[in-house]
């Protein structure tokens, strides 16, 4: 959203006093004089002086992430500060935003996918591991969510001993030596803020670690 300075923001951006005076001299109701005779909030000082400096924020989100403040609360304000006092003019725009899901924050926490957890929890290459006892290793999801992913990339693989058919013996083992998260590459990237290329979002969005949607802003 592009904030503008109207005549009253420009004029106003002194103490409380001088403010309710400006107010009663344009002739505001007496609701909207009581309601914003004072700006009260460090957050509406900041919008207003940041007006008055650069002319206007051609960006709420990016003002947000700025400051390190919550959208919603400057939406908040400068609709306080449009509506209730007409202090600023807005304008209403919106763009696509890439975010990570409940998915992706979790790889982003654990600082890797399921299925490199997964082939990390295994012994070198030559090596091998009972299931039950590499469950108790990596926890029971890792072991579920991490191994067809493991496996699809040929990382991993698996030896079932049958000879007691009601209960097979399943071993897990690596097929390589060392691998690279790629995903938590890209997904590391986009925490940071940083532009992703189509390629790098349409694999996080194949495995449900990102999305993509239209935000509203000033």
């Amino acid at each position: 959203m592009v904030v503008k300075r109207t005549f009253a923001s420009s004029i106003a951006l002194v103490d409380d006093i001088c403010l309710q005076k400006v107010l009663v001299d344009l002739q505001f109701t007496k609701q909207r004089v009581k309601t914003m005779s004072v700006v009260t909030t460090d957050l509406e000082r900041l919008v207003l002086s940041t007006v008055n400096k650069d002319g206007s924020i051609p960006n709420s989100r990016k003002f947000a992430q700025q400051h390190g403040l919550d959208h919603e609360k400057v939406v908040g304000t400068l609709n306080s500060l449009m509506l209730g006092a007409e202090m600023v003019q807005t304008v209403n725009k919106s763009e696509k935003v890439i975010n990570l899901t409940k998915d992706g924050l979790k790889v982003h926490k654990d600082k890797a996918t399921p299925e490199v957890l997964f082939f990390n929890g295994l012994p070198p290459k030559g090596e091998k591991v009972e299931k039950n006892a590499f469950k108790k290793i990596v926890g029971e999801d890792v072991e579920k969510n991490g191994f067809g992913k493991a496996k699809q990339n040929k990382w991993v693989d698996q030896e079932v001993n049958k000879e007691d058919p009601k209960n097979p013996i399943v071993h897990y083992k690596r097929e390589v030596d060392s691998v690279v998260d790629t995903l938590l590459e890209c997904i590391n990237k986009l925490a940071d803020g940083k532009e992703l290329t189509a390629d790098e979002f349409k694999q996080l969005k194949l495995r449900k670690f990102a999305s993509e949607e239209y935000v509203k802003y000033y």
